[in-house]
């Protein structure tokens, strides 16, 4: 091999190659884009998770489950839970009313 082929071999390979794409910063960089957006989706889950709780938890201290839901966010807790008004047994519901009483 002379040393003309030599270099040319050297220079096609010297960073071109699919291996050399993401180095050092770049695949630091890559990596906490990634971890980023995975923590952002999991406090949104987490915060999205937190308030349903809360609200289902307020519904069952006030027995209103009969009734209109009391606040947008307990609407939008029944919605997300697929919980609706319409095959509700109300005797069922208010005897727990009577009972706490």
């Amino acid at each position: 091999m002379s040393t003309g082929s030599r270099e040319r071999l050297h220079a096609t390979t010297a960073g071109k190659g699919p291996r050399n794409e993401l180095r050092g910063v770049e695949v630091l960089e890559a990596s906490m884009a990634g971890v980023v957006i995975a923590l952002i989706l999991a406090a949104t889950v987490m915060i999205a998770l937190g308030v349903i709780a809360r609200q289902v938890r307020r519904e069952d201290r006030l027995y209103s489950l009969p009734e209109d839901a009391p606040s947008v966010m307990a609407r939008g807790a029944r919605r997300l839970n697929g919980f609706g008004r319409r095959d509700l047994v109300l005797q069922v519901l208010t005897s727990g009313r009577r009972a706490a009483a």
